[in-house]
C-alpha cells in the first residue's frame, strides 16, 4: 500500500490540525503582504489597520486553503471517512470531517474580514476576493486541480504574487489616492508582485521535491516528479537571478541616485537561494530546515523592501497614521 501521509499519522486531532496547517509556509503569506506594504511606503501610503487587516485575511485563507487541501487528498485516497478505530480526542468525529469544518469554519472568518476590509476600501475588494476566489478554484477544485500538476506553480505565483501584493498595496494607497488605479501609486506594486511571486514559487518547488514520494501516493504529478527535477531547480535558480533583476530595475525606475546601494540584501537573497538550490537534491538534507530557510528568505525580503521604503519614501501625509 502507498506510504500515508504523516499529517494523517497523529492520534490527536489537535496534532493533526497542527500538521496539516504547514505552518513553515505561513510565512509565504506573512512576506506578501509585509512588501506591499513596503510598495504603499514608497508612495507615502502605508496605513496600519488596513495592513493588519490584509494580513489576518491572507493568513486565514492560506490556513483554510491548506486544510481544504489535505481533506481532498484523504477523499481522494478514501482514507479515515469513517474512521471506527480512530483514537483522538473526538474519536465519534472522523478526521476528514474535521478537516473540511476547519476549512469552512477558517473560511467563515476570512469573509468577515473581508467584509471589514469591503467596507474600509470599497467595493473594488470583491474583484480582488473574486480573483482569489477563481484562482484557488483551478488550485484545489475541478475535475483536475492544478495542485495535482505542474501548473500548480503558476497559481502559486498568480495567489502570492499580483493578487497579495497588489491588492495589500491598493487597500492602503485607496485612502489617499484621488484614483485608485493611477500608475504612480501601483507601479511599485507591479515589481514587488514579481519578486515575491517568484520566491512563493521557490518556496513551492521546495515542498514539492520534498514530498514527491507522498504526493505520488495521493495521485499529484507535480514539477519534481517525473524526471522533471531538474526543471524544478532550473527554475528555482533562475527565479532568483529574475527577481534579482526585477529589484534593480526597481531601483532605477524610482530613480534612485547610487541605486546599487540598496542591492546588498537582494543579492545576499540570491546567494542564499543558490546556495539553497544545490542542497535541494541532497539526500541528507533536512526537509523541515531546507523549508524554514526558504521560507525566511521571502520574509527577510519582504523586510527589507519595506525598511527601505520608510526610509526612502514619499512623505506619509496620511490622515489615518497613528504615528
Amino acid at each position: 500500500m502507498a506510504e500515508t501521509n504523516p499529517i494523517y499519522e497523529s492520534t490527536s486531532v489537535t496534532g493533526m490540525l497542527a500538521r496539516a496547517a504547514h505552518t513553515r509556509m505561513l510565512l509565504i503569506s506573512l512576506a506578501c503582504v509585509v512588501a506591499g506594504t513596503g510598495a504603499a511606503a514608497l508612495r507615502g501610503n502605508m496605513e496600519l489597520l488596513p495592513a493588519t487587516l490584509c494580513l489576518i485575511f491572507a493568513v486565514l485563507s492560506q490556513l483554510s486553503g491548506s486544510f481544504w487541501c489535505c481533506y481532498n487528498d484523504m477523499k481522494a485516497r478514501h482514507e479515515d471517512l469513517d474512521d471506527d478505530d480512530a483514537q483522538s480526542d473526538i474519536d465519534s468525529i472522523p478526521k476528514a470531517t474535521v478537516l473540511r469544518e476547519a476549512a469552512i469554519g477558517l473560511l467563515i472568518m476570512d469573509a468577515i474580514i473581508g467584509l471589514a476590509l469591503l467596507a474600509m476600501a470599497g467595493f473594488w475588494v470583491l474583484l480582488v476576493g473574486a480573483a482569489v476566489a477563481v484562482t484557488v478554484f483551478f488550485a484545489f477544485a475541478g475535475p483536475r486541480p492544478a495542485i495535482r500538476t505542474p501548473w500548480g506553480v503558476l497559481t502559486t505565483f498568480i495567489l502570492f504574487g499580483p493578487i497579495a501584493v497588489i491588492g495589500t498595496t491598493l487597500t492602503q494607497s485607496g485612502h489617499e489616492a484621488n484614483r485608485l488605479l493611477n500608475f504612480y501609486d501601483v507601479s511599485p506594486a507591479l515589481y514587488i508582485a514579481v519578486v515575491m511571486g517568484l520566491m512563493a514559487v521557490n518556496c513551492n518547488i521546495t515542498h514539492n521535491i520534498f514530498h514527491i514520494e507522498h504526493d505520488g501516493s495521493y495521485g499529484r504529478n507535480t514539477l519534481p516528479m517525473k524526471g522533471r527535477k531538474g526543471l524544478a531547480k532550473a527554475l528555482f535558480f533562475g527565479n532568483g537571478v529574475v527577481w534579482t533583476v526585477v529589484i534593480a530595475l526597481l531601483c532605477v525606475a524610482q530613480n534612485l541616485p547610487d541605486w546599487w546601494m540598496y542591492m546588498p540584501v537582494p543579492a545576499i537573497a540570491l546567494a542564499v537561494n543558490c546556495r539553497l538550490g544545490f542542497l535541494l537534491d541532497n539526500p541528507k538534507a533536512d526537509s523541515g530546515k531546507m523549508q524554514l530557510a526558504v521560507n525566511l528568505n521571502m520574509l527577510v525580503m519582504a523586510v527589507a523592501i519595506l525598511i527601505t521604503s520608510l526610509f526612502i519614501g514619499a512623505p506619509d501625509d496620511s490622515a489615518l497614521t497613528i504615528f
